[in-house]
């Protein structure tokens, strides 16, 4: 990797194009290991959190540098194209930070937040941090002179889906988990096409392989139930299952507003059913003796012609 974080002071558009850089270089580093495509929306935050917690057990001392500039700055570009402002250096950070988002008097060092987040991720993750920048642009004040910072969108900000603080969380819309969700769970298939030479087809005959790989994620998990690393292919395998159930019944992926959870919501003539295809896949994993996808699939089913 050529980006380093620079010593002197460039100018903001020389540092801009150097973080820039770097970030397009996280996206094609996790695009190469995982199948995943981040895209720079505050939501990817999410999923690259699970990748974060996947790969942070593999990292070695020299790794850890360089992971902390890519990181680093996709933080910090995901957080200028939602936010504007602009890349600085200066005495309030080591290394390059940022400035101006949403035309307020804010900075922050996206680079120190991912130190943090590797040192420690349950405490430290990134979506997390996405609502509480929030919270510090809704308490600052505007900005002096705006000029040179990028301005701020028009849409306002949204909080992501995860636990702060015991607090309410506004969770995605639907349309954002209709979008989300399919998109994820081409990349799970693409892996599985990749690394085993598996062509998942959404088909239920194709739950039989989720049987076969959970079983071997739950070979891997400890006594005590912590995925670590498998956590995020057990919420891509979920992704999956709920594919396979709302192409076959219809439906759409909603947010569950009193478990701040994704749910699915199935239709069977005119019936409506919501289901959790993410918990399940993780008891699953966890539990496999007393579980299987085919079991649950064939339950769903049961309980949808309960309801005509």
């Amino acid at each position: 990797m050529t980006f380093e974080i620079p010593a002197a002071e460039p100018k903001p558009e020389e540092l801009a194009r150097e973080c820039r850089a770097a970030a397009g270089n996280a996206v094609e580093w996790v695009r190469s290991m995982t199948g995943i495509e981040l895209d720079f929306s505050p939501p990817s935050l999410i999923i690259l959190d699970k990748v974060l917690e996947q790969v942070v057990r593999t990292l070695t001392d020299d790794d850890r540098e360089p992971v902390i500039v890519l990181f680093g700055s996709y933080l910090g570009e995901v957080l200028l194209d939602a936010c504007g402002g602009r890349w600085e250096t200066g005495d309030v950070f080591t290394g390059p930070g940022i400035r101006g988002l949403y035309g307020k008097e804010i900075t922050i060092n996206p680079f120190t937040r991912v130190r943090q987040s590797l040192k420690n991720m349950e405490q430290n993750h990134l979506a997390v941090y996405w609502n509480s920048v929030i919270d510090r642009i809704n308490e600052s004040s505007p900005i002096d002179d705006p000029v040179g910072f990028s301005p701020p969108p028009d849409t306002p900000l949204k909080k992501l889906p995860v636990a702060n603080g015991g607090g309410h969380v506004e969770g995605p819309s639907d349309a954002e988990l209709g979008k989300t969700i399919p998109e994820e769970t081409k990349q799970f298939i693409k892996i599985l096409r990749k690394d085993l030479g598996v062509e998942l087809d959404y088909t239920k005959e194709s739950l039989k392989f989720l049987d076969h790989y959970l079983r071997s994620v739950n070979d891997k998990i400890p006594q005590d139930g912590s995925m670590g690393k498998e956590r995020m292919f057990v919420y891509l395998a979920g992704n999956y299952l709920g594919e396979v159930l709302r192409r076959e019944y219809g439906g759409k992926w909603v947010y569950n507003d009193e478990f701040q959870t994704t749910g699915l919501v199935l239709e069977k003539d005119g019936h409506e059913m919501t289901i959790f295809p993410h918990n399940a896949a993780a008891k699953m994993a966890m539990r496999y003796k007393d579980d299987s996808v085919i079991k649950y699939a064939r339950k769903v089913a049961r309980d949808l012609d309960k309801k005509k």
